[in-house]
């Protein structure tokens, strides 16, 4: 019988999530109570994700990315109402002398269950895992499949087998000819808002984006209204499809928790981030199309490349489909080619240009919040071609580029009485104090001991005080010995902080970033002591 009758044939008897549109892919939602009985009758691949909007659609893009796999059922399954299925995983991975906290459970793993086990799952290693796991990638995800179903006899088959490999040593260029000039589409030097090829549209800045002596500069705060970007004056103008080249000069400030951003071109079609201290290129040739489409993106790590805080750098990139190659030169040294696999192409072939489901036709844009992360620093010297350059022109190009002269500030020491004040605020449920703090500088986000303000706020049960940290962006990740807040008010049963610190770690801004230990806390942390009065 063909897959997809036996998948509607499950959905009736399970349940299902679908994701909307007429080529949309069907997922059996998988349970505590279901999952045995589905792995007996067909080996299931299952992700680990949420029951609200943007875990259901992250479960879309799965079953999308992965609906040409046939020989197994694919599934969902909600992370917070399973118990037996978390069980099992903690039983396979000490079975397999995985240790705790090594790997873990994220949101976006990926399981494998065969008649009624967990027999692997994407935080598992696999032939050509990347040194730092994300919790999405197509080829990474494919990747693992394969080698998962292999290794546990399940046939298959399956339309996308990604390269083995995503980096390979830079190709020599066949022409030494270099034009700097030919496909020039944009170019922006910021001493105005003005495209110096006459080709584009102004550059728009609103909110705290401003210029800066010759530089863009945004502040990293994460508020809708902040960005600055250009849109093509003529959708044909989007050179996506057919190949382009990037290059522009970028200074961070700070990595805003591990979720800096830099650029985007295309609303989600191509992102530069910072991920922890390293570049992140994030290509979804999908996104555009909304969730009909969206089937997730290629994730690509430099790990060979240092982007220093309150350093001036270069990236300069070329993306060649033909080629089947993303050439990269970092501060004018040549990196490694990224590989371009065949599904990315074909993707990318479907792209209409201008039919972006978010209107528009949008060229570049330095402040995205897609993935709750932000520009805190300045860029300049922003120059795009429709066509890819070779690897000598990118070389020469990069040399050309002068980058932006706004004198480096001196990193400021967070003042210990401010921090003080803070989470002394927190403790006590002084909502105007702990604006005020942050108001007069104090990073929402300042440790007193290893204890954030939220970590205060959710121990002692100051639901105002959470509401407020919520409001000023506090990062709901952050762990003192192993405990996020919520952690903390689950343990102090304040279920009412625990159900507002849920809601807000399903946010954009951490979605993606959730993880789970693999341990239970025996013992609950008792907080630093404060000097001064405790408010009751």
């Amino acid at each position: 019988m063909h897959l997809q009758k036996l998948l509607s044939a499950a959905c009736i008897a399970a349940g299902c999530l679908i994701a909307a549109g007429p080529l949309a892919a069907q997922g059996v939602a998988v349970t505590d109570q279901n999952f045995e009985q589905l792995s007996r009758q067909r080996p299931v691949l299952a992700i680990l994700s949420l029951g609200c909007d943007i875990g259901s659609y992250m479960g879309r893009m799965f079953v999308n990315a992965n609906s040409d796999v046939q020989g197994v059922q694919l599934g969902i399954i909600d992370y917070n109402s399973v118990q037996t299925i978390h069980s099992q995983i903690y039983a396979l991975y000490r079975n397999n002398n995985i240790q705790n906290g090594e790997d873990g459970v994220t949101l976006g793993t990926i399981l494998l269950i065969k008649d009624g086990h967990v027999v692997s799952t994407s935080q598992m290693g696999y032939p050509g895992r990347p040194p730092e796991a994300h919790n999405n990638g197509v080829a990474d995800v494919r990747r693992w499949m394969i080698h998962a179903l292999e290794s546990n006899g399940i046939p298959y088959r399956g339309a996308y087998r990604p390269p083995s490999v995503d980096f390979v040593d830079p190709a020599p260029d066949q022409s030494g000819a270099v034009d700097l000039q030919r496909g020039r589409i944009a170019y922006f030097t910021f001493e105005d808002l003005k495209d110096r090829t006459g080709q584009q549209t102004d550059f728009v800045l609103r909110d705290s984006a401003r210029l800066s002596n010759g530089a863009i500069y945004l502040d990293g705060k994460y508020n809708a209204s902040t960005t600055a970007y250009f849109l093509y004056r003529r959708t044909e103008e989007e050179p996506y499809k057919n190949g382009f080249s990037l290059s522009f000069n970028f200074r961070q400030l700070s990595h805003d928790q591990g979720r800096g951003h830099l650029v985007a071109l295309g609303h989600g079609l191509f992102d530069i981030r910072i991920w922890r201290g390293r570049l992140l290129l994030d290509l979804d040739p999908s996104y555009e199309k909304g969730e009909e489409g969206s089937i997730g993106p290629w994730l690509y790590e430099l790990s060979d490349v240092d982007p220093r805080i309150n350093i001036w750098h270069n990236l300069s990139l070329a993306f060649d489909p033909v080629a089947k190659r993303m050439r990269l030169v970092f501060d004018g040294r040549r990196i490694r080619d990224i590989v371009l696999d065949d599904r990315m192409l074909g993707e990318l072939l479907r792209y209409e240009p201008g039919a972006t489901f978010h209107g528009g036709s949008l060229g570049l844009e330095f402040s995205n919040f897609s993935y709750g992360g932000t520009l805190h620093g300045y860029a300049d010297n922003v120059l795009i071609f429709n066509r890819p350059l070779s690897g000598a022109e990118l070389s020469a190009l990069a040399a050309e580029q002068e980058s932006g002269d706004e004198p480096a500030p001196q990193p400021a020491s967070p003042d210990p009485q401010l921090i003080l004040k803070l989470v002394s605020a927190a403790r006590s449920g002084d909502t105007t104090g702990i604006r005020s703090a942050v108001a007069a500088g104090a990073s929402v986000d300042s440790l007193y001991q290893g204890w954030s303000a939220l970590h205060f706020a959710a121990y002692y049960g100051r639901q105002a005080a959470v509401q407020t940290l919520i409001d000023l962006h506090a990062n709901a990740l952050l762990k003192v010995q192993g405990f996020t807040a919520q952690d903390l008010a689950r343990s102090r049963n304040q279920s009412a902080i625990v159900q507002m610190l849920e809601d807000y770690s399903n946010t954009r801004a951490f979605f993606f970033e959730r993880s789970f230990p693999l341990v239970q806390h025996r013992a609950l942390l008792l907080p630093p002591t404060l000097p001064g009065p405790r408010r009751r």
